[in-house]
Parts: structure tokens; C-alpha cells; sequence
């Protein structure tokens, strides 16, 4: 199911990066990412019980939530403004600051309230390709999900550096 993602989330990436304008290419686009999101609603749960939960799946997983927001949000910011982006690159930015400080390259505990973020902005993501809704609205969910965001990624910085004096090794880059 991730793999679907995967691919559904690199199709979204190519209309993106493209450019390409017209309502016909905004409804692929948003059903392309409206069943990527979807899917990862259901993916870990189909991975439990079918027991094929595996470390690579789970990377493999935020991996495509990371891409499929990075490209939305650079399709969003060319409607709604550059605000947009930083939700789509913290994910990346997190990554690269790994490089820096070795404490942020240590792995962290489990916690749900990152795929609601993740799914909030994905969530708004979409209704601002969709076109469908008052812009008013999707810039409030916009905002909502870039703040969740926000709070998900500097929630988990601080349980890291309040952690780093334990860090001698903290392994390979995220």
C-alpha cells in the first residue's frame, strides 16, 4: 500500500514540478493526493495485521508523507504565498540539521499526534489544490496544519536536546 503511495505521491511530484495548469489536471492531482493520503490512513493498520510491519516500512511511510507535503506545498504557496513552504520542507530541514548537531539523529519514541499533524496539512494540502472550497477557509486550515507542524517537529527537537547529553553515537543521519 505504501508503495501505491509512493507512486500516486510521484505523480503528484511530476504535475507539481511541471507546472501544468486546467481543471482537468487539478482534479488528477487532487485525486491523486486525496488517495494518498487515504491509503496512509489505513496502511499501518493493514502492515499490523497482516504482519508485515517492518522498520523500513514505517521509514519508507513518513518518507512518502514527507514528499507528498513538500510537493503540495510548493502547489499551495503558488496560490496562497511562501508561508506555505515551511511545513513542506520541515521534514528535510530536521534531516539537514541532523548533519549539525548529532543529538537530532537519535530516534524517537512513537507518537501518534505526528500523523494527525501530518494528516491535518495533508488535509488542507489537497482542499487548496482542489480549488474547491473559499480560500478564507483553506488559508485557516493551512494555518492550523502549519502550526500542528510546527509544534510536532519543536515538540520532538526539545525531547532531543533536553536528551543529547546522552548522545556519544547517535548513529547515521535521519
Amino acid at each position: 500500500m505504501t508503495f501505491v503511495r509512493a507512486v500516486f505521491t510521484g505523480a503528484v511530484t511530476v504535475l507539481v514540478a511541471r507546472r501544468v495548469r486546467g481543471e482537468r489536471v487539478r482534479n488528477v492531482l487532487t485525486g491523486l493526493a486525496t488517495g494518498a493520503l487515504a491509503l496512509d490512513a489505513v496502511d499501518g493498520w493493514v502492515a499490523r495485521h497482516t504482519h508485515s510491519v517492518s522498520a523500513f516500512g514505517a521509514r519508507f511511510d513518513g518518507e512518502v508523507d514527507a514528499v507528498l507535503i513538500a510537493a503540495l506545498s510548493t502547489h499551495a504557496a503558488r496560490r496562497y504565498g511562501l508561508w506555505v513552504l515551511p511545513a513542506g520542507a520541515a521534514r528535510y530541514a530536521f534531516g539537514m540539521a541532523g548533519w549539525v548537531w548529532p543529538w537530532l539523529r537519535r530516534p524517537l519514541p512513537y507518537r501518534y499526534w505526528r500523523k494527525v499533524a501530518t494528516a491535518t496539512e495533508g488535509i488542507a494540502l489537497v482542499a487548496a489544490a482542489s480549488d474547491l472550497l473559499p480560500r478564507r477557509l483553506v488559508r485557516a486550515g493551512l494555518a492550523v496544519g502549519s502550526a500542528l507542524i510546527a509544534e510536532s517537529f519543536g515538540r520532538d527537537v526539545v525531547w532531543l536536546w533536553r536528551r543529547r547529553e546522552h548522545c556519544a553515537d547517535a548513529g547515521s543521519p535521519v
